[in-house]
């Protein structure tokens, strides 16, 4: 049957709202956010998913969510598409 995993960043996943009639992949955001960052999308929507902050300051992917000088970082899919819609 094959791989049955449910994951957002394997682009088997949409977030929605019926009420305000929208919906959305993982897949569609890291396409846009591909070519922002010159990253292929497969790469992209991993950093999207999971463990990944973005620090914006340095223009940087970490794993870890508190910055060396102590700055608190978001999550990826928070800070590039939860708080942007």
């Amino acid at each position: 049957m094959g791989d049955l995993t449910i994951d957002p960043s394997k682009g088997n996943v949409a977030f929605g709202s019926g009420l305000m009639g929208w919906a959305f992949t993982l897949r569609q955001f890291a396409k846009i956010y591909s070519h922002r960052f010159g990253v292929n999308v497969d790469k992209m929507m991993g950093r999207l998913w999971g463990e990944w902050y973005f620090d914006p300051t340095v223009r940087k992917w970490t794993k870890n969510s508190v910055t060396e000088d102590g700055r608190v970082l978001k999550r990826g899919f928070v800070s590039m598409i939860l708080e942007p819609i």
